[in-house]
C-alpha cells in the first residue's frame, strides 16, 4: 500500500514538473506553478521559469510566506522555504514545524492534497531527521529539514528530491 503512494506522489512531483516541451537532454518535464492566486487563502503569487529551473512565491492570508525552488533535468529538486510568523509557530520541533506547514499547503486545494504523503513520509521517519540531515524516505526519494528561528520568524527550509 504505502509503495502504491510513493507512486502517485512521484507522479505528483512530476507534474508539477511537467511540461510537454521536454528537451532531449533532461528526464525531467520542465517545472510548471503548484500555486495559483485563485486557490484559498492566497492573497499575492508569482512564478519564474527559465528552461528546467523555476522559482515560485506564495504569500497567504495568514501571514506565511513560501518561496518554492524547482530544478531538475536528471532529478526532481524542490526547495520550501517558509517564513513562519511567531503567531503560526504552534510546534518548535523542526520535524513537527514542518509536518504542521506540509499539512497545511494539503488542506489549500484538492490538487495539493499528494503532499499529505510528505506528511506521512516525515512522521514515519521522524527520529531520522536532525538539523542539516538528509532522509531516504522511500528508495531513491530524500527530504531534508532546517529551521532557523528568531524572535518573530522561523525559516523554515524542506528539500524534496529524487529520482
Amino acid at each position: 500500500m504505502i509503495k502504491i503512494h510513493w507512486i502517485f506522489f512521484v507522479l505528483f512531483l512530476a507534474t508539477a514538473c511537467s511540461n510537454p516541451k521536454q528537451t532531449t537532454d533532461c528526464k525531467i518535464p520542465k517545472p510548471e506553478a503548484i500555486f495559483t492566486k485563485s486557490m484559498s487563502g492566497v492573497e499575492q503569487h508569482s512564478f519564474k521559469a527559465e528552461g528546467h529551473v523555476a522559482d515560485e512565491s506564495v504569500v497567504f492570508d495568514n501571514g506565511l510566506r513560501l518561496e518554492l525552488h524547482q530544478a531538475g533535468c536528471e532529478k526532481i529538486y524542490q526547495e520550501y522555504i517558509f517564513y513562519v510568523p511567531s503567531a503560526l509557530m504552534k510546534e518548535k520541533v523542526h520535524t513537527r514545524q514542518a509536518i504542521e506547514q506540509i499539512t497545511f499547503l494539503s488542506n489549500i486545494d484538492i490538487k495539493l492534497q499528494p503532499f499529505e504523503q510528505w506528511v506521512f513520509a516525515i512522521r514515519q521517519n521522524e527520529e531520522k531527521f536532525f538539523e542539516n540531515s538528509e532522509v531516504e524516505v522511500a528508495p531513491g526519494i530524500f527530504v531534508k529539514i532546517d529551521s532557523i528561528k528568531s524572535q518573530d520568524t522561523q525559516i523554515l527550509t524542506i528539500v524534496f528530491k529524487g529520482s
